[in-house]
């Protein structure tokens, strides 16, 4: 999972910590918006798997302490809401940033007339042979 559910458990506590010093407390949309934008973050850097593993890890902290207290986990349509935006919120990234890394390599294996070309920088007239 190439250390996707550390780094999103670390990035989750840090964000739990934010959250609940804007006012998780009182409004738990707040912490769920903190945590999704650290999830984002962390499966932007990494694989589908790894950002799944990461908003699993950071749903647990939100059902846990943020919508509960104490660590306690729970599963209701609060905490299953919470647990479908994390997920989108790192599944989403994750999937571009893979997808344009693929096209890179696409781009990055073919002759730079074709790069050219493909990418819009000059007319297939104006490529020298």
């Amino acid at each position: 999972m190439d250390m996707a559910f550390a780094v999103g458990f670390g990035a989750g506590i840090a964000a739990t910590v934010i959250g609940w010093l804007l006012g998780a407390g009182r409004h738990p949309m707040v912490g769920l918006g903190v945590l999704a934008l650290s999830v984002a973050g962390v499966g932007a850097v990494c694989t589908p798997l790894g950002a799944l593993a990461a908003a699993v890890a950071t749903w647990a902290l939100d059902t846990g302490f943020i919508l509960n207290r104490f660590g306690v986990l729970t599963l209701d349509r609060r905490t299953v809401l919470a647990l479908v935006v994390l997920t989108v919120a790192a599944l989403a990234p994750s999937l571009i940033t893979t997808w344009l890394g693929r096209a890179r390599v696409t781009l990055l294996r073919v002759g730079p007339r074709e790069q050219r070309r493909a990418l819009g920088i000059c007319q297939e007239s104006s490529v020298r042979r």
